[in-house]
């Protein structure tokens, strides 16, 4: 006995979906991704301050001495990062001069070029980046610094970020900059000493 048309079709369609299903069914689960690390704190006693949450793409070279250093977490990529804290500066500290005098620098240096500044918000208060290019033991290069005022504003203390690093395209250009701001915006005050 023959089935109708209508009726051979609806039971293809029904064991098509059951083998579907079958096989879904054996499919080996796909692991869950694995949770992002958690947030790496670094100190820097010498300076007072601390990066909360070190960006992903930073690493720590050394929180010993005057200057935090930090680098690349992809060596390939190069560059040097530090984060320094001046002495106390009782009469005050203008960052826009400081920020002038940096491009001055970055230009007066062997095919130097300054390539702008600009002004910024840090979570405790201004901030100035002045940025350029130059050739160094026939490399190009290219330097961001940033400057603001330490977030412990009992008293003026100047706070100097500077990235050194391969000059690059635009794009690179640009990741290195929000490298500097992600570590601009983890700054914090570190407690004052025990004692």
């Amino acid at each position: 006995m023959s089935r109708p048309p209508a009726a051979l079709a609806a039971a293809l369609v029904m064991g098509a979906a059951a083998l579907v299903a079958g096989a879904a069914g054996c499919r080996k689960q796909e692991a869950a991704p694995p949770p992002e690390p958690a947030a790496v704190r670094v100190e820097h006693p010498a300076s007072g301050l601390a990066v909360a949450a070190l960006p992903r793409a930073l690493r720590l070279v050394s929180a010993d001495g005057a200057l935090l250093e930090l680098a690349p977490t992809d060596a390939a990529r190069g560059g040097r990062f530090t984060v320094a804290a001046g002495p106390p500066e009782p009469g005050g500290i203008n960052l826009v001069e400081l920020t002038r005098t940096a491009g001055a620098e970055l230009a007066a240096r062997p095919e130097g070029a300054f390539l702008g500044q600009r002004e910024m918000i840090a979570p405790w208060g201004p901030a100035f980046s002045a940025r350029g290019t130059y050739l160094e033991n026939g490399e190009r290069r290219e330097e961001l610094r940033i400057f603001t005022l330490h977030p412990d504003r009992s008293v003026d203390r100047l706070v100097t970020l500077t990235y050194v690093y391969p000059a690059g395209d635009r794009e690179e250009s640009g990741a290195r900059f929000n490298e500097g701001l992600l570590v601009l915006g983890e700054l914090e005050p570190l407690p004052p000493p025990a004692g």
